[in-house]
């Protein structure tokens, strides 16, 4: 267990007046940097770090390409010094597994859209990654250190169909243990990005259902056809709310134990590196001095997918959340913004939730 000063719901920008977890059209976003600074300001936002997907192989779809990466670099700056009077702006990237760390940027958000599966021979889906077989991590995209000469990368948010197929080729229909890989994997993202914040941390819930939350139908037989055989349903019938889990149950120990057990190994071995020592030039100020502060990394409150319709709660969910703050792990709430009108999505929810 982590040896530290517990304090509840360490929460950095409660007041909902700074987001550092913002997309553009430079890579999937909707807007541009400008328009994204303007609305900031408009919503009284002191802080508003860009956070442009960083490229990887698996991700050419919305990453960011090199072109676009010294155009984005270039844009963020010039409107450090053009709003520098009204708003603090930041030059950050979310950095995935597979990205090159060889980039500078002012602060990285490690995120995990994929996990890694050795060979498997019922497997049909997924598309194939060479190893190169190093010795150790040089930074390279794709050094996996792998005894296995391929491996299989399977895609957690790209739909609810792919994740379905990938669970049968992979994990033969286990829900769980496709959760403990993911969750395992998962366990050394900052480590893999160099990392300061850990983003949307329980993404494999993306098409789980609606959470903790209940959810209302029409019929009752229309859970037949969402509901996978790893999947948990409770509610009243008389009227109709039911809360969901599609495809696994969010309340079941076993899965709370794998991400509980993740998140910790997570802050464990920022400790244990003493990366807070390791902070990027210009990193945030209000970031930089909680880290220093506790020597911990900071774990995201994402609001993206509520944005999205797809979640009715944030990432990460109620009790891991419980979990960070009894430890004394730093939050901040972001939107993961990829257009202009959700840039505080969620923010007032979250200050009357946290705040009373």
């Amino acid at each position: 267990m982590i040896d530290i000063l517990k304090k509840r719901y360490k929460i950095i920008n409660l007041d909902g007046r700074s987001n550092y977890h913002t997309h553009t059209y430079y890579c999937d976003g909707k807007n541009s940097p400008e328009e994204m600074v303007e609305q900031a300001i408009k919503l009284g936002f002191r802080s508003l770090g860009f956070s442009g997907h960083q490229y990887s192989d698996p991700d050419k779809d919305y990453a960011m390409t090199e072109e676009k990466e010294s155009k984005y670099r270039s844009d963020i700056i010039g409107l450090k010094e053009k709003y520098n009077d009204k708003i603090n702006i930041f030059l950050g990237t979310e950095r995935d597994y597979f990205s090159d760390e060889s980039s500078e940027f002012e602060y990285i958000i490690g995120s995990a859209h994929h996990l890694l599966v050795k060979n498997h021979t019922r497997a049909t889906y997924p598309r194939k990654i060479e190893d190169e077989k190093t010795e150790g991590s040089n930074g390279s995209r794709n050094s996996h250190n792998s005894d296995d000469s391929l491996l299989n990368m399977v895609d957690v948010d790209w739909s609810p169909e792919i994740v379905d197929k990938q669970v049968k080729d992979f994990f033969d229909g286990d829900y769980m243990a496709y959760a403990e890989a993911y969750y395992d994997f998962e366990s050394n993202v900052l480590e893999k990005t160099r990392g300061q914040i850990v983003g949307h941390f329980d993404l494999i819930t993306v098409f789980n259902g609606a959470g903790v939350d209940d959810i209302v139908m029409s019929n009752t037989s229309e859970l037949a056809d969402v509901v996978m055989p790893g999947g948990e349903v409770s509610g009243d019938l008389k009227n109709g709310k039911f809360r969901v889990n599609i495809f696994f149950d969010e309340n079941d120990s076993e899965y709370k134990s794998f991400a509980l057990r993740s998140a910790e190994r997570i802050v464990e071995r920022f400790i244990n590196n003493n990366r807070a020592k390791e902070l990027p030039k210009g990193f945030p100020e209000e970031l930089g001095e909680v880290i220093d502060k506790t020597g911990l990394p900071i774990f995201e409150i994402n609001t993206g997918a509520m944005a999205k319709g797809r979640r009715s709660i944030p990432y990460p969910a109620p009790f891991i959340i419980e979990h960070l703050a009894e430890l004394g792990v730093p939050m901040i709430i972001n939107s993961d913004c990829h257009d202009l009108r959700f840039l505080d999505y969620g923010f007032k929810e979250l200050w009357e939730k946290y705040n009373a």
